[in-house]
């Protein structure tokens, strides 16, 4: 049988207002009396009515993080760091990938606002002014990660040109000439947002002029 919190109160002596208060740690309650009613929801192993409480606060608690795929290291080591920090901060996480397909990207969009979620992260593999105003248009925080869009949303990557720039310039100053550079193609037919590869690369070639 589910615990209430109206049991809680019952057990505290107090009204359910103030366990309330006490469960979503809201200020207006005594030190003592809140510790007295957090060790009576452990005994009885209480669990949050997450979807009661969203509807109060007009929150899910949750974020979505859009990214390629799995397969890929770098993009799973990504998710898994975001869904330790979201965790520590009382959030649930969503993963969608994908797969560098632009309209798979604007259908996990879609599906995480159906969800309600608070925010989204993700990288982006569309671009343009077109995909900053749909971004900007639905009203949940939107932060892009590696793959720069416009200066329109927040954004979280590293300076991929100095950091290929510097690498270059040093393997020049250890007396190398010669440098391969290898990268994913270049070519974008399909017009997907590489901002971060070509970053990279043209980083190495200021660096060799």
């Amino acid at each position: 049988m589910q615990i209430t919190m109206k049991q809680i109160a019952e057990l505290a002596g107090v009204s359910v207002g103030t366990v309330h208060r006490a469960i979503n740690d809201s200020p207006g309650i005594n030190r003592d009396t809140k510790e007295k009613i957090i060790n009576i929801a452990k005994s009885l192993n209480y669990q949050k009515n997450l979807i009661a409480s969203s509807l109060v606060k007009g929150e899910t608690i949750t974020v979505g993080i859009i990214i390629f795929d799995l397969e890929h290291s770098f993009f799973s080591q990504l998710a898994t760091s975001a869904i330790n920090k979201l965790k520590e901060h009382g959030y649930i996480s969503y993963v969608l990938i994908t797969n560098k397909i632009k309209e798979d990207e604007i259908e996990c969009i879609n599906k995480l606002l159906s969800l309600n979620i608070d925010g989204i992260l993700i990288v982006p593999i569309n671009k343009g002014e077109k995909f900053t105003q749909y971004l900007n248009s639905i009203k949940k925080p939107v932060i892009t990660l590696c793959n720069f869009v416009s200066k329109k949303l927040p954004h979280i990557g590293i300076d991929d040109f100095k950091a290929m720039y510097d690498a270059a310039k040093f393997i020049l100053s250890k007396g190398y000439s010669r440098i391969i550079y290898l990268s994913p193609p270049l070519e974008n037919p399909k017009g997907i947002n590489i901002y971060t590869l070509q970053q990279r690369y043209n980083g190495v070639c200021e660096a060799i002029k």
